[in-house]
């Protein structure tokens, strides 16, 4: 079959999310995180089970994808309110953990609090590491088009060291993937977190706050957030989003937990856009 001709090729964004990774079957990982409290996660073919120290355990089935051979993207919904994603970098020993949860809002409920903490993987034999992920600005000024499937792919611009911004082509899947509603925003510029996992790997992190503040209830997502491992030497991310979406011929919303997959190549973008006077320019 020629894959660009693909028949599902409307599966877009969710096109070339990774099959599960099972190779943490059957281990028990013990996180030392710098918030003072360890976390135990015991993982099987079907759920991961975790608790902090001291405390009893829960589980929940679970997504877990390889970024490189020793790097792997964990992640497990708590609840529909509650996401956990884990960076587990046996090369260093080390680990990145996000907690997501939406509904602390005192006004908006879909607007989401992250959490980063970093920390160690405790492994027999060994000494706990010193060094940790960091955020990081190393690859700011930059630009990449991300390819989700063989019809939609995105510009991305790391412009600063909390705001990204997405584009796309007048004509095409992207142009008919996105609301109607992102031509009402001032710019596309969302917050982000850049953590600097290894050399040419890096978590980022988005969370889409700006676009719920200004549209609310006008949006099909409310405040969802992305968040990727990227390795810049395999020139592909792989992650999950996690939020709310309104549902298909009904009120309300409902909790969305997807995996997410992309592959990448360095773009230029014009100079207008890049130095342009008014920051917020499209």
């Amino acid at each position: 079959m020629n894959l660009m001709e693909y028949p599902r090729e409307d599966y877009s964004i969710s096109h070339f999310a990774r099959a599960n990774s099972y190779e943490l079957a059957g281990r028990e990982l013990y996180l030392v995180m710098d918030s003072g409290l360890d976390y135990i996660l015991t993982i099987d073919e079907e759920k991961c089970s975790w608790h902090i120290k001291g405390e009893s355990a829960k589980q929940a089935p679970y997504m877990c994808f390889k970024a490189d051979d020793t790097t792997f993207f964990l992640s497990f919904d708590v609840s529909d309110l509650e996401n956990h994603t884990y960076v587990l970098d046996f090369e260093q020993r080390l680990v990145t953990q996000l907690i997501c949860r939406k509904g602390v809002h005192p006004v908006n409920p879909h607007i989401m609090e992250r959490v980063f903490t970093f920390g160690a993987i405790r492994m027999l034999g060994y000494k706990l590491p010193y060094k940790r992920h960091t955020f990081s600005a190393e690859h700011l000024g930059t630009t990449v088009q991300w390819r989700w499937s063989p019809q939609l792919f995105t510009r991305h611009a790391y412009l600063e060291s909390d705001w990204y911004r997405i584009t796309w082509e007048d004509e095409g899947a992207a142009a008919e993937d996105f609301d109607e509603t992102n031509e009402m925003l001032p710019s596309t510029d969302e917050h982000a977190k850049y953590i600097k996992i290894k050399e040419n790997m890096f978590l980022f992190s988005l969370t889409e706050e700006t676009e719920e503040r200004m549209l609310g209830d006008l949006q099909h997502f409310r405040c969802d957030n992305l968040t990727l491992l990227q390795n810049y030497d395999r020139m592909m991310q792989v992650g999950r989003g996690v939020g709310d979406v309104q549902r298909s011929g009904e009120a309300g919303y409902r909790h969305i937990f997807v995996p997410l997959a992309a592959f990448g190549s360095p773009v230029e973008l014009p100079e207008a856009f890049l130095n342009a006077r008014n920051p917020f320019t499209v």
